[in-house]
């Protein structure tokens, strides 16, 4: 697996290009007041700044959510 390191804001569609698939991670503060400090957000759609959005894939997103709840963490889903 090649992994692509892009940071914030990136605009080039080479990570996607080169490997199909994107895994973004990002700290959020504040994102919404029903979510408490450390839940892990798995989106199951996520928008840019355009308004564009992505569906993300439901195999790796309930796979994520899964790991997430194992380990004890606050998980939740939804759009972003």
């Amino acid at each position: 697996m090649r992994v692509v390191r892009v940071g914030v804001g990136a605009t080039s569609g080479e990570p996607i290009a080169a490997t199909g698939v994107v895994l973004s991670v990002g700290l959020g503060g504040a994102l919404t007041d029903e979510h408490s400090p450390g839940t892990v957000v798995v989106p199951d759609r996520v928008a840019g700044e355009d308004g564009a959005g992505w569906t993300t894939d439901p195999v790796w997103s309930e796979a994520l959510r899964a790991a997430s709840l194992r380990l004890g963490f606050p998980t939740a889903a939804g759009a972003i």
